[in-house]
């Protein structure tokens, strides 16, 4: 390392338990990606994220993938992944937030769980997907209180169509769907923000209309 750096944020590679860093600067290069050697504590240039802002927070995914956020305290912060071999970023959409410094990564996972399907929902109800963000595969979950005519479909940030997943008739009960990231000619589609719909008409004449945001990170 050639000139000192103040560091913006540090993430913790669970892979190859290596540190990383972003920095804070106002002078050019405030977009750098760097690894922190922990025995000399020394600074290793990755690159650039391209965004030519700093990188307020990164953090590590149980997988090793490497995400930031980045904006100013007066704009809307945006979430991008981070390539690790190059450091550039990957603009993956707008958190909808402010003054956003930092990001952390939490895996939750049930040891068991223990479904009494035969409980009958009392209201209609659509979860939010898991895991989320994912890749390649995530799974949706919703709740009918009657039985009903159902039809659960995913959306682009355009309000176009991706895929129907599902578009038939479903008995009351809890109920779980697959969606493995295809479009409706069964093409992978992009990393993204996406919307998954559920619509339901029940055979009691009640209807029910939900939609949820979701991350595909590849």
């Amino acid at each position: 390392m050639t000139a000192p750096i103040s560091i913006s944020s540090i993430a913790f590679n669970p892979i190859d338990n290596e540190l990383w860093t972003s920095i804070y600067t106002t002078s050019t290069g405030k977009d750098r990606i760097y690894k922190l050697d922990k025995l000399t504590g020394d600074t290793i240039r990755i690159g650039q994220t391209g965004f030519n802002i700093v990188t307020n927070g990164i953090a590590f995914d149980e997988n090793g993938n490497l995400f930031g956020v980045t904006g100013l305290a007066s704009q809307i912060n945006n979430l991008i992944s981070i390539n690790t071999s190059t450091g550039v970023g990957t603009l993956i959409g707008a958190t909808g937030l402010k003054h956003l410094t930092d990001i952390a990564y939490l895996a939750i996972k049930p040891t068991s769980v223990k479904s009494d399907q035969s409980t009958v929902p009392s209201q209609y109800s659509l979860k939010q997907n898991y895991p989320n963000p994912f890749n390649p595969s995530t799974t949706i979950e919703f709740a009918l209180p009657v039985s009903a005519k159902v039809k659960v479909k995913v959306y682009n940030l355009l309000g176009q169509t991706v895929k129907v997943i599902y578009d038939g008739g479903k008995d009351v009960g809890y109920h779980k769907l697959n969606w493995n990231s295809d479009d409706v000619n069964g093409n992978s589609v992009s990393s993204g923000i996406y919307f998954y719909e559920l619509s339901a008409a029940g055979i009691d004449g009640s209807e029910f209309t939900q939609m949820k945001k979701m991350i595909l990170i590849k």
